[in-house]
């Protein structure tokens, strides 16, 4: 689910691939939705806005939700979602980005050797 979304966004996102990162692709693009995010990751296809493409610790971050996806290849999404509603009705919305399982645990292991 998650690649064929990837393949979708780099027609509509169009960007420049980089590199492969432990069998992810990379791509930098112009601009991702939403605006606040540096990167996004959709099953193993990484999209980093240009200006953080030589921030290896954003590539790292990307790279842990790679293995989220692979680790629930159809649920992703419904559980990523999830979290975020759960996170925000326990912090606020505000946190709730933070605060989601998915993205706390990419936060905290992001500067591992991966």
């Amino acid at each position: 689910m998650g690649n064929l979304i990837g393949k979708i966004l780099i027609f509509l996102y169009g960007g420049e691939y980089i590199e492969p990162h432990k069998g992810a692709m990379v791509y930098a693009v112009k601009r991702i939705f939403p605006p606040f995010a540096a990167g996004q990751t959709w099953g193993r296809y990484i999209f980093i806005k240009r200006q953080f493409v030589n921030r290896p610790t954003i590539i790292r971050h990307e790279y842990i939700h790679v293995q989220q996806w692979e680790k629930y290849p159809w649920t992703f999404i419904p559980r990523y979602a999830w979290y975020t509603i759960i996170a925000g009705m326990r912090y606020g919305w505000k946190s709730a980005y933070r605060k989601n399982k998915f993205e706390a645990e990419a936060y905290t292991r992001q500067n591992e050797i991966l």
